[in-house]
């Protein structure tokens, strides 16, 4: 239920007029009917309720988008999804924080890890292996939820990842480049 209501809250600012429910439509997304709507889920459902059209060339996002446009966003998406958090994605991986800063929306998870133990060498590529499969994903399951939203609008999602006690394992940005 909690999944419905994060995606509910970040959907509300894209999609205002809905022609049914957002909880209905997320009923119908929740294939195997388990009562949460998973991220895979949620973009095949968006996917496959959306109009397939020839891609229009985008604006550059500068044009037609204000600076008070885009601090309204943000402060939309944050006051409407903070609320939801902490939010556990998925086992081990727990979203905690959502934040505006420079133009760009952050969000922050925290793996059920600790890296202290580890000798600096490991932790080096245990980082490097994690940024490559991390950053990959975000782009893969962000992209069709957010390009319309945010990224087309000049703003970027940057998804921090900090360890158990809090620090930053790595980070990723997603730009409109990013979503060919």
């Amino acid at each position: 239920m909690r999944r419905v209501l994060v995606l509910t809250a970040l959907l509300s600012v894209a999609s205002p007029c809905l022609s049914e429910t957002l909880t209905e439509r997320f009923v119908r997304m929740d294939t195997d009917k388990d009562g949460y709507l998973s991220e895979i889920e949620f973009i095949a459902g968006m996917q496959k309720d959306s109009p397939r059209k020839p891609a229009a060339k985008p604006v550059p996002a500068e044009l037609g988008r204000s600076y008070s446009d885009k601090k309204k966003i943000l402060a939309d998406i944050v006051a409407q999804t903070k609320p939801l958090l902490p939010y556990q994605v998925e086992n081990g991986v727990t979203w905690t924080d959502v934040y505006a800063e420079n133009d760009n929306v952050h969000y922050a998870y925290r793996l059920d890890m600790d890296l202290s133990a580890l000798p600096d060498d490991e932790v080096g590529e245990l980082k490097d292996m994690m940024k490559r499969q991390a950053c990959a994903q975000v782009v893969e399951k962000m992209c069709p939820v957010v390009k319309n939203i945010l990224l087309v609008k000049g703003i970027d999602l940057v998804a921090h990842y900090n360890d158990a006690g809090g620090t930053e394992i790595l980070n990723c940005r997603l730009s409109l480049g990013d979503c060919s």
